[in-house]
C-alpha cells in the first residue's frame, strides 16, 4: 500500500477527504457571506429585497453638469436607505406631466432634499403636498411636480428651472432654499474651499450687478462623461447589487486622514454670529470672510430675483421656503459641533432670518417650515433625519412639512381657496 506525504492515508480517500474539506470550507464561506449580507439588508435597510438595477440615473450637461436622465427605472442606495427612482420623460422625478386643465399647479425646485433622497416618489415633498393640497376640503384640484435636482446650487436650479418651466405650465414656484448647498456652492471663491473636484457652475456679478455665469466645471465634467450619452442603459453588475458592496464601498470612501473642516466655510453665514478666528484652519482673516460671504450672498440674492423673473415671464407666481437643516433640529448635530469646535458660537436661525427679510425687501412669500419641524421634535418625534453618512430628510419629515406648507399655501391665499 503506497504512502502519500509521510501519511498511511490512501491517495484516493487522501482526495476525498480534501475534497471534502474544500466543498466544507466554500459551503461555509457561501453561508457566511449570505447571512452577512442579509444582516446587513435587515439592520440598514429593515429588508431583505434585493437592489433594483437600472440605468445611470444622471446624464452630463455641459452647462449644469448634470440632469436626471429621462424615462429611467432605476435605485439609489446609500447606507441607511434603498429606493426605486422614477424619472419622466422630460427629465423630473415622478409621473408623466399632462395637459394642467383646470386644475393648478405647483412646481418645486430645489435640491436632494426636495429630489427625495432616501424616498419613494410618492413620500417626496411634493408629493405629499400635493396629497395635502387635496386633502384639505376644496374643490380645486391640485398638481405639485418635483423640478429639483440631487445637489443642486442655485444656479443649477435657475438654469434648469428655466428650461423646464414652458414644460410644466406652473402657476406658482417654490424656490426650496438650503444653506447646505445654497450660497456655498454658488461663487468660485466658497467653492473651492468646498469641492476637490468641482463640477458645479458658478455665478459672479459684474460692476452693474448683472449676473455672469461660469461653466468651466461642468464643461470640463461633461468632456469626462459624455461617453455616457451613448452608452447602452445597462444594469448594473451583479456584485454592486449587494449590501456588502455597498458598504464597503462607504466604508473605502470614508477611511483615511481628513483635513479639519472650516466652521467658517462649512457652516459660514447661515449659521455663525460672526467669523470665529479661533476656528480658521483655512487660513482665512475676518476681512477675507466677510468679503466671501458678501459677494455669495450677493450672487445668491441676484439668482433667486432671476428666478422670479423667470417664473414671472412664464406666468407664475413665486416663493420660497427655507429647509431645515439637519444641524438645526437635531440636538445631537449641534451638541457634537460644539464640542469639536469649542467656543464656536453658533446662530441656528440666522440664515431664516435674511430669507424672510430679503422676501420682505422684495415682496416675495417666504413659507415656514423650520418651526413645524422643530415643534414635532421637541413634542418627542424621532427619525426626522437619517443618521448614518445621511443628512438627508426622513419622510416623517417630508409629511410634516407638506401639511405645514400646504396650510401656508391656502391661508396665504397663494393657491385658489373656495
Amino acid at each position: 500500500m503506497g504512502v502519500v506525504w509521510g501519511s498511511n492515508i490512501e491517495p484516493m480517500r487522501l482526495i476525498k477527504l480534501i475534497g471534502l474539506n474544500l466543498a466544507t470550507m466554500s459551503f461555509a464561506t457561501l453561508m457566511t457571506v449570505a447571512l452577512s449580507e442579509a444582516g446587513l439588508r435587515l439592520y440598514y435597510y429593515a429588508s431583505l429585497t434585493p437592489f433594483i438595477g437600472g440605468p445611470y440615473l444622471y446624464k452630463p450637461d455641459p452647462k449644469i453638469a448634470f440632469t436626471l436622465n429621462p424615462g429611467i427605472h432605476t435605485a439609489q442606495e446609500r447606507v441607511s436607505y434603498i429606493v426605486p427612482i422614477s424619472v419622466n420623460t422630460i427629465g423630473m422625478r415622478g409621473l408623466e406631466i399632462g395637459p394642467k386643465g383646470n386644475n393648478f399647479r405647483i412646481a418645486m425646485t430645489g435640491d436632494s432634499h426636495i429630489f427625495g433622497s432616501g424616498l419613494t416618489n410618492k413620500q417626496t415633498l411634493p408629493a405629499q403636498m400635493q396629497k395635502a393640497l387635496n386633502a384639505l376640503g376644496s374643490t380645486n384640484r391640485f398638481e405639485v411636480v418635483n423640478a429639483s435636482g440631487p445637489s443642486y446650487n442655485t444656479v443649477q436650479q435657475l438654469l434648469r428651472i428655466q428650461t423646464l418651466l414652458s414644460k410644466i405650465d406652473a402657476d406658482l414656484l417654490i424656490l426650496a432654499f438650503n444653506s447646505e448647498n445654497d450660497i456655498h456652492y454658488n461663487i468660485e471663491g466658497l467653492r473651492k474651499f468646498m469641492a476637490s473636484n468641482p463640477k458645479r457652475p458658478v455665478a459672479r456679478l459684474d460692476e452693474d450687478g448683472k449676473l455672469h455665469f461660469d461653466y468651466t466645471a461642468p464643461q470640463r465634467y461633461y468632456k469626462r462623461h459624455k461617453w455616457r450619452l451613448a452608452a447602452p442603459k445597462a444594469n448594473r453588475p451583479w456584485y454592486e447589487s449587494t449590501a456588502l458592496y455597498v458598504r464597503g464601498r462607504v466604508f473605502w470612501r470614508s477611511f483615511g486622514v481628513k483635513g479639519v473642516a472650516d466652521p467658517n466655510i462649512q457652516l459660514g453665514l447661515p449659521h455663525l454670529p460672526a467669523f470665529s478666528a479661533a476656528h480658521s484652519p483655512s487660513g482665512l482673516s475676518a476681512v477675507d470672510y466677510e468679503a466671501l460671504w458678501r459677494d455669495g450672498w450677493d450672487v445668491t440674492a441676484a439668482l433667486i430675483l432671476a428666478m422670479r423673473e423667470s417664473a414671472a415671464a412664464a406666468g407664475a407666481r413665486f416663493a420660497i421656503t427655507v429647509l431645515p437643516s439637519k444641524i438645526q433640529v437635531n440636538k445631537a448635530d449641534i451638541a457634537s459641533t460644539l464640542v469639536h469646535y469649542r467656543g464656536l458660537k453658533l446662530d441656528m436661525t440666522r440664515i431664516n432670518r435674511m430669507i424672510e427679510a430679503f422676501g420682505n425687501d422684495h415682496g416675495i412669500p417666504v413659507l415656514e417650515t423650520l418651526k413645524p419641524l422643530l415643534a414635532a421634535r421637541d413634542a418627542g418625534q424621532r427619525g426626522l433625519h437619517y443618521q448614518r453618512f445621511d443628512s438627508h430628510m426622513t419622510p416623517k419629515s417630508h409629511r410634516i412639512l407638506a401639511n405645514a406648507l400646504a396650510k401656508q399655501l391656502l391661508v396665504r391665499k397663494l393657491v385658489p381657496v373656495e
